[in-house]
């Protein structure tokens, strides 16, 4: 699952997983998205109140995959901050800033 944000995917992983080491310091990354090959500079955000940031911005763009992460939604379709938090505390955020042509 993703979500993205124009020029910005926005992903998340489990911090047990080890994949995601590779792009810790911010590297150069190509894939497929919707038949397309893209390229761009993919980064792994670790620090928790970082990733809960990741995770609100993400949630924001697609509320619907709150349900994956145990997020509430309020009323107005927004996510619960603390469920947020509390997400946060087991996974990363992966940033794409995607090359523009």
């Amino acid at each position: 699952m993703y979500a993205q944000n124009n020029c910005v995917i926005f992903a998340t992983s489990y911090r047990h997983r080890i994949w995601w080491r590779n792009l810790l310091e911010g590297v150069p990354v190509t894939l497929r998205v919707r038949g397309q090959t893209l390229k761009g500079i993919g980064e792994a955000i670790t620090r928790e109140a970082d990733v809960a940031k990741h995770l609100q911005a993400y949630l924001q763009i697609v509320p619907t995959h709150a349900k994956y992460f145990n997020v509430t939604l309020d009323p107005d379709g927004k996510p619960d901050i603390g469920d947020v938090a509390h997400a946060a505390r087991d996974r990363i955020g992966i940033r794409i800033e995607l090359k523009t042509k």
